[in-house]
Parts: C-alpha cells; sequence; structure tokens
C-alpha cells in the first residue's frame, strides 16, 4: 500500500468550495439564443453557482455566437465592475477523414 505522502501529487481530499467574500458582486451572464437546450443548461449551472445573498446575477441574450464577444466587450467598457461570463454551444470537432 503507498502511503499519502509517498504520493504528493495525488489528492485525497475534496476541495473546500472558496469562501464567500461579503462585497456586493455583479455578474453578466452573455448567452447565445441559438441552440438554447445546450445553452440553457451552461446558463443554469452558471447561474447556480453564482447565486449569493451579496450576488446580482444579470442575463443578457444574443441571437448567436458571432455577437457574444461584442456584448462581452461592450460590458467591458462600462465603469461598472461588472463580471462577464459566456455562454454558447461548443462546436462539433470534425472528424478528419483518411485521404
Amino acid at each position: 500500500m503507498i502511503e499519502p505522502s509517498a504520493n504528493p501529487r495525488v489528492s485525497h481530499l475534496i476541495l473546500p468550495r472558496p469562501r464567500v467574500v461579503l462585497a456586493k458582486r455583479t455578474f453578466a451572464i452573455v448567452a447565445s439564443q441559438f441552440n438554447p437546450s445546450y445553452v440553457q443548461g451552461l446558463v443554469d449551472h452558471a447561474a447556480r453557482e453564482l447565486q449569493t445573498p451579496m450576488a446580482k446575477v444579470a442575463l443578457y441574450r444574443v441571437p448567436g455566437a458571432f455577437e457574444i464577444p461584442i456584448v462581452v466587450r461592450e460590458l467591458a467598457q462600462q465603469k461598472s465592475k461588472t463580471k462577464s461570463i459566456a455562454a454558447r454551444r461548443p462546436r462539433a470537432r470534425r472528424s478528419k477523414s483518411p485521404m
């Protein structure tokens, strides 16, 4: 049997969740309206993780993935201290066919 201290890269502990900072936070989730079945799951999980008594979560819907960086840039240029999260359906990987 290998002792836990013998292999420092293997951790048997579950890391605690980050502590809640008692400062007001504002988060903006920018999500595509395209492929709502995929994107809504991402939005739901992100919003659930960000929900704290001191956090405000705003959701911005855009038509597709092309508009996400434009809205995120506009939010970043505002003087508020809003943190942005972008959600879109990941691209399907194309398999390379042998020639």
